[in-house]
């Protein structure tokens, strides 16, 4: 009886392990490494005109994800699409990052004569499908700033650009200063955390079963 309590006591300390405080990524490099996991998307309103978004990797001090822009390119009528760069954080913590928005969209076409703004290209976060603007779109064609926002492991995040109608000239957004929770690493002379979670349970079965014998 008193090695199964042993036992039991031993597997619940393992899987307190897992418990452990993360340390943050300081760039796009490691488990945040370009392009390595993360994911480009463009989802359309009009999915036979699919927009055309891509990014530009300068990592790892920086990544720009660059919307569509293809009614300049000769596609149909105007319709919106997002263009996300995205991936799956490795911890629980917090996301930092700076931002540097352009856009080439010729803005307001209402205003006289026309100003390059953000009117029609939004850019921010996104976590778990949701989209965070970080943009004003009343301002100017460049804008930039800082952002934090938490997340838990196995959220996914990352950065997007939205545009409107598709046409007047594409925007973009670098994000650079990026720190992002990484998963836990083996503490000194065990295994990993994983390999810790099944031991805790085997020793729990273990456990378990001697007592019953007991019985």
């Amino acid at each position: 009886m008193k090695r199964s309590r042993a036992n039991l006591l031993y597997a619940i300390s393992a899987a307190g392990l897992l418990g452990l405080s993360l340390p943050a990524s300081a760039d796009f490099s490691g488990y945040y490494g370009v392009p390595g996991s993360w994911t480009l998307t463009n989802s359309c309103a009009s999915p036979s005109e699919c927009g055309t978004g891509s990014y530009t990797s300068g990592a790892p001090a920086s990544v720009t994800v660059i919307g569509s822009d293809v009614i300049g390119a000769g596609a149909g009528v105007p319709f919106s699409s997002l263009t996300s760069f995205t991936i799956i954080a490795g911890g629980a913590g917090l996301v930092h990052f700076d931002w540097s928005y352009e856009t080439l969209d010729v803005g307001d076409p209402l205003s006289t004569p026309p100003v390059p703004s953000a009117f029609f290209d939004t850019a921010g976060y996104l976590l778990n499908g949701s989209t965070v603007q970080v943009t004003d779109l009343s301002g100017a064609a460049s804008q930039s700033g800082s952002f934090d926002f938490s997340v838990a492991a196995g959220d996914v995040f990352g950065f997007y650009v939205e545009t409107i109608d598709n046409l007047g000239g594409a925007a973009m957004i670098t994000i650079s200063n990026f720190r992002a929770p990484l998963p836990p690493p083996p503490p000194p002379g065990l295994p990993e955390p994983y390999s810790i979670a099944l031991l805790a349970l085997g020793l729990v079965g273990v456990a378990a079963s001697r007592k019953r014998r007991t019985v």
